[in-house]
């Protein structure tokens, strides 16, 4: 676990990471339930960015590359119908090397073409650049570092890929559904036609910073998980966004099953 990684040095044991944060009775049985569902894991990795501890290799597109392409080839070995998200830099707020001709300067080409995944390989971002408040700015700004890849091609955008936004979200207060961020993104990832997912929907972690039953003021449910935390921000904000995403009309759905 990431945890381990920092602290020791090495990875750890799935089980020694649920039981140190949740203690041995609630850690075996959040484990159980978890296993369950997920009896095998493959992933890789999310939100590159360098640490605060020293780095064995640095943080940058070399890196990236040799590490994402290998995991990805292992990915498409196991299982050739998965779809292969690919996680940009600094907090996955950049792609741009990845869509553009020379992206990689004088390294290496990421022409997806020689890939056996080729068709297989979509493009995720994660937004939470909530200092932005002029939207033609912040539209400007996600085309040049990740919407380019929607293509067309030219002579500068050489990779054309499916994009998700797969992270993005705001305080579930009155006051933020229509803030400058959220209203943005509410009409650019619409008219984008793109996927998008909300950080996030739990109101509540088994454990975050140390603090069982850390309470996630971002979260759609409220703490129980039996309504929403914010019920006018789901149904003037996110709500018809998603009709607008999926280009249909309609009555706003109310309650959580709306998003199930």
């Amino acid at each position: 676990m990431v945890d381990d990684i920092l602290d020791k040095k090495s990875d750890g044991q799935l089980k020694t990471s649920f039981i140190s944060a949740l203690g041995e009775k609630n850690g075996t049985k959040v484990l159980n339930e978890v296993l369950v569902a997920n009896p095998s894991f493959k992933s890789l990795r999310n939100e590159l960015r360098p640490t605060s501890t020293r780095q064995a290799r640095p943080v940058n597109w070399d890196t990236w590359y040799g590490n994402m392409t290998a995991a990805a080839s292992a990915v498409h070995k196991a299982n050739q119908n998965l779809l292969i998200f690919f996680s940009g830099l600094y907090y996955d707020s950049q792609l741009r090397p990845l869509f553009t001709s020379g992206g990689f300067r004088d390294t290496v080409d990421f022409n997806t073409t020689k890939f056996a995944y080729s068709n297989k390989v979509v493009l995720e971002v994660h937004d939470y650049d909530l200092d932005e408040k002029n939207c033609t700015n912040k539209r400007a700004k996600l085309t040049e570092n990740s919407f380019g890849a929607l293509g067309p091609k030219s002579d500068v955008i050489e990779n054309v890929f499916p994009l998700v936004m797969s992270e993005w979200g705001f305080s579930q207060s009155p006051d933020q559904y229509n803030a400058p961020f959220a209203a943005c993104l509410g009409e650019f990832l619409p008219e984008m036609r793109v996927g998008w997912m909300i950080w996030v929907l739990v109101g509540r972690y088994y454990t975050r910073q140390g603090e069982q039953s850390y309470d996630e003021t971002w979260g759609l449910l409220d703490e129980m998980g039996r309504g929403w935390r914010c019920e006018e921000c789901v149904e003037k904000g996110i709500m018809p966004m998603v009709r607008k995403t999926l280009g249909i009309g309609g009555p706003v759905v109310k309650g959580p099953a709306a998003v199930a």
